[in-house]
């Protein structure tokens, strides 16, 4: 766990450095309810169809949960975990985060870190990190940075530095550089790539293994934290035929994957 929360770490520090120096279906239930409709002085009773979802049926066993998953983590969550857990951020790390916390939430939003999980019989399953979706997640991150600096987030950002410029002030600087504004746009969009090497990151993981157990309550997925970090990793979860979406922690601890949603892949 700890492996994995240093790669993340490194994007989050890269990005606040950026800021700081730039059941397998669905049944419906079909009711009716009666309502009545006025107008003028004449009342006409409607019946208007409701439409009501029935309760998703818990049907996740070993058999199901047997095979490969892609696990969707968002990327918001690691970053407020990683603020709220001491073990995880030296203090000068923590402070930088803390201090642009409101420039990288709208920068991580919708981005997620996602990890091939499979799942083997004897209770054993393996983590893996595709430099493929590493690449796409980068991607993503840095098209997203790009829209929120052009969105708005540009100034908000300068405010951070302390710098008390308009943006047609920025825009002529950059003009006396022989620079436009989709210039200085694909500069940062290239910084972040750059800051975020994902072949060097890709480099830096090995395959983790672990133990896991499903019951009717709980899904386990041993991934070091307890011994790391002190944490539980027995979540209760939602099934709903195709994600499993891990809930809140049994003990109520809070846990890097919380939120997290797995679809099965093979």
């Amino acid at each position: 766990m700890k492996k994995l929360l240093t790669l993340i770490l490194v994007v989050l520090m890269a990005v606040s450095v950026l800021a700081a120096c730039g059941d397998k279906g669905e049944n419906n239930t079909n009711t009716t309810s009666d309502v009545a409709i006025t107008q003028g002085d004449n009342a006409v009773d409607v019946t208007i169809p409701v439409t009501t979802e029935a309760p998703t049926v818990n049907t996740l066993t070993e058999d199901v949960l047997f095979g490969k998953w892609n696990m969707a983590v968002n990327m918001i969550d690691l970053v407020t975990f990683a603020m709220d857990t001491e073990a995880v951020l030296g203090e000068d790390e923590k402070q930088i985060l803390e201090a642009s916390f409101d420039i990288l939430e709208p920068m991580f939003e919708g981005i997620e870190f996602n990890l091939d999980v499979e799942f083997k019989t004897a209770g054993e399953y393996v983590i893996t990190i595709s430099e493929e979706k590493m690449e796409t997640m980068v991607t993503d991150l840095s098209d997203n940075i790009v829209n929120y600096l052009k969105n708005g987030g540009l100034e908000d950002m300068l405010a951070l530095q302390g710098m008390e410029i308009s943006m047609e002030d920025f825009e002529e600087a950059l003009a006396q550089q022989g620079l436009t504004m989709d210039d200085y746009y694909d500069v940062m969009s290239e910084q972040i790539k750059t800051r975020i090497n994902v072949e060097e990151l890709f480099g830096q993981f090995d395959e983790q293994s672990g133990e896991y157990a499903i019951t009717e309550d709980y899904l386990l997925i041993d991934v070091g934290t307890e011994e790391d970090l002190g944490i539980s990793s027995k979540f209760k979860y939602n099934f709903d035929g195709t994600t499993i979406t891990l809930l809140e922690n049994v003990d109520g601890e809070v846990h890097p994957y919380t939120g997290s949603v797995l679809t099965k892949t093979e």
